[in-house]
């Protein structure tokens, strides 16, 4: 089971995991990570978080948020694609992801941050995922 199959349809996630139904005037458009290529990136495992992230991303409702969020997420594949990130934080950003919507992500998330953060300074936006 991929890791995006877990999260609810599009849309339905607001601001801290709530559920919300309405749009409002900084509903977000179409997403610009949602046309990134992860077969631009090289290693297979990078691909696939890469491809988590977007899943997870096109479902921010709001925009302010989202724009900051696909900055960073844009600022990791291109350090994804220059194979410039180190294999600890990869796989800190792997547990990361599967745990988004649960509380467990933020003590992920914490446990990224408290080794790595200068490696993670880039995309620390990613955290308000």
């Amino acid at each position: 089971m991929c890791i995006r199959d877990s999260f609810p349809p599009a849309g339905s996630v607001g601001s801290r995991g709530s559920s919300t139904t309405t749009a409002s005037p900084t509903t977000a458009g179409p997403s610009s990570v949602a046309s990134f290529d992860v077969t631009q990136i090289p290693d297979a495992t990078s691909q696939a978080l890469a491809t988590d992230i977007i899943a997870v991303v096109i479902r921010v409702t709001d925009k302010r948020k989202r724009d900051a969020i696909e900055k960073s997420a844009n600022e990791l594949f291109n350090r994804l694609k220059a194979g410039s990130v180190s294999q600890p934080v990869l796989s800190g950003l792997g547990d990361f992801v599967a745990f988004i919507g649960t509380p467990k992500s933020k003590e992920a998330w914490r446990r990224l941050s408290d080794g790595h953060m200068a490696e993670i300074q880039s995309f620390i936006n990613l955290k308000f995922l």
